[in-house]
C-alpha cells in the first residue's frame, strides 16, 4: 500500500500548464520531475532528494542552449 508522505512542488514553476510532473522517474532517493511547458516551453527540470522523510528540491535542470518549443524535460529517465 502506498502512502503520500508530501506533495512535491517545484519552486519555480509559477506558469500555468507548466506540465510539471508530466515526465517523472524515480531512483532509490531521488525524484525527477519534468516541467516540458515552463519558460514558453522550453522546459526544465527538477531534482527532488528525500533524507530523513523530508524531501527538498536540490536542483532545476534547464538546457544551456534551450529555446521556446523545445519541450526540455518531455521525458526524464
Amino acid at each position: 500500500m502506498w502512502v503520500e508522505i508530501t506533495k512535491l512542488v517545484a519552486s519555480a514553476t509559477h506558469e500555468n500548464r507548466a506540465q510539471f510532473g508530466n515526465s517523472v522517474s524515480l531512483d532509490g532517493n531521488r525524484a525527477i520531475v519534468g516541467s516540458s511547458y515552463e519558460s514558453n516551453r522550453s522546459g526544465s527540470v527538477y531534482v527532488f532528494e528525500v533524507r530523513d522523510s523530508l524531501w527538498t528540491e536540490t536542483a532545476i535542470l534547464t538546457a544551456s542552449d534551450g529555446t521556446s518549443w523545445d519541450y526540455f524535460g518531455f521525458s526524464v529517465s
